[in-house]
């Protein structure tokens, strides 16, 4: 039988950072519109992260070990565990990504949320370079790596009668690109690249056949100078989201 929770004391929190994981669901430019349905006047960011990632386990120790010391403060139980936390519908700042999409099995998922009249900080992989700007943190695809900083805090409802332990965004700070992760690619993931050396002869005559421009150059006069070819150079390649974050 489950253990029943008691809420003692909701005025307990402590701040913490996650381990580093795939960025996701940010609202981090602007807080979500007044009208959604789940989070109004929200910012938002989700990171999916690997339990098993040796190099995060500090990281990951660090965050469990903040929900108990939370938890057993406000239930005024020093023998709680996690396992008594989700027994309790009381925890809501670790999830398990498979029950929310496919693509996240495997991982674990830490959300966090504040309201529009705190926006949470953005900084880049260097913190001594400062905060983002909202250009800079727009850039920030889904997928990325990256972690939040969140404050750890007790919850009471009284007039329906929840309690719990949840988390409110600080500070976000993106670590490096990813691989775009989950949500609609625009149909993308269908097409592969075109292969035109490897064309069959019927596709090369049609290839062939296909207008390069709409009115013919005209010929050129024979001339026995013998030709000097230009020589073509490239156009420097944009480097400037790589450049922003010292890659």
């Amino acid at each position: 039988m489950a253990k029943k929770l008691v809420m003692k004391n909701s005025k307990v929190y402590k701040k913490v950072a996650t381990p580093v994981g795939r960025l996701l669901w940010m609202n981090l430019v602007n807080p979500k519109s007044p009208t959604d349905a789940m989070q109004p006047n929200k910012y938002t960011c989700t990171c999916a992260w690997d339990p098993k990632d040796a190099t995060q386990q500090v990281a990951i120790k660090g965050l469990f070990d903040a929900i108990l010391d939370v938890a057993r403060q406000a239930y005024n139980d020093n023998t709680i565990t996690l396992a008594d936390l989700k027994d309790n519908n009381a925890l809501s700042i670790v999830k398990d990504g498979a029950d929310m999409q496919d693509y996240l099995t495997g991982l674990l998922i830490t959300s966090a949320s504040t309201g529009a009249d705190r926006p949470p900080k953005v900084f880049g992989p260097v913190m001594a370079q400062g905060e983002l700007s909202k250009e800079e943190i727009s850039k920030i695809n889904q997928g990325d790596y990256g972690r939040m900083v969140i404050n750890i805090s007790a919850y009471q409802v009284p007039q329906v009668k929840k309690s719990g332990i949840t988390a409110y965004l600080t500070l976000v700070q993106f670590a490096r690109k990813g691989e775009y992760l989950g949500g609609s690619s625009d149909g993308r993931n269908l097409l592969d690249d075109l292969n035109i050396e490897a064309a069959n002869e019927d596709e090369k005559a049609i290839l062939d056949s296909l207008p390069i421009q709409d009115t013919p150059a005209p010929a050129k006069k024979e001339t026995k100078k013998e030709e000097v070819k230009e020589e073509v150079k490239e156009e420097p390649k944009d480097e400037s989201f790589n450049d922003l974050f010292n890659f």
